[in-house]
């Protein structure tokens, strides 16, 4: 399956959402897809394999920087972002940002909005509420079962599986494997016991 994800971050960056939205490209490579990253700004001329060791991701997909007007909150990029995808032709859109969610799923485009934190600003629950009502709305992937909730009676929606799942953030269990034991790691670092 051919998918776009569109994320409102900066990368490279060392902020916790730079780290989640590679691990996600990562993750749906992993699961045989093809991915390609819509991001804001310019392109920083950073080689893959410096994003790869700073992101921990071993397989290399396409990264598109958008201009993004600061004054413009992002909508200017998100209405690229999606048009730019659009030319990809893929099959699903994969979201983090409101504005791209509702402007897609309007348009009946295949999306999943990952969702953080409940929609704020003047214009978060109205986009929300686009998404929701949009014929390309076919998942939103809220991070917990609380925010699941809130979501579901500020909004007075049934949001249960298939369409809400609760997608936690996780770790990465790989930088974890084949580590040494308790007593090795303090020899190693030369923490013996006084």
């Amino acid at each position: 399956m051919r998918i776009a994800c569109i994320a409102s971050s900066t990368i490279p960056s060392r902020t916790a959402n730079s780290i989640q939205v590679m691990k996600v490209c990562q993750a749906l490579i992993d699961l045989g897809h093809e991915v390609h990253l819509w991001l804001p700004g310019k392109n920083p001329q950073v080689t893959w394999s410096d994003l790869a060791i700073h992101y921990g991701v071993h397989d290399q997909f396409e990264i598109h920087w958008l201009p993004a007007a600061k004054v413009l909150r992002r909508y200017d990029f998100c209405c690229r972002a999606v048009r730019g995808a659009r030319h990809w032709k893929p099959d699903l859109y994969y979201v983090w940002p409101y504005q791209a969610a509702a402007l897609a799923s309007r348009l009946g485009l295949p999306c999943i909005l990952e969702v953080h934190d409940r929609p704020q600003g003047r214009f978060g629950p109205f986009l929300f509420r686009q998404f929701l009502n949009g014929s390309g709305a076919r998942r939103m992937l809220p991070t917990t079962r609380a925010l699941r909730s809130y979501l579901s009676e500020d909004y007075e929606l049934s949001l249960e599986p298939p369409f809400a799942v609760v997608a936690s953030n996780g770790v990465d269990l790989e930088q974890y494997r084949d580590l040494p034991e308790p007593e090795e790691a303090r020899r190693k670092l030369g923490m013996h016991a006084a």
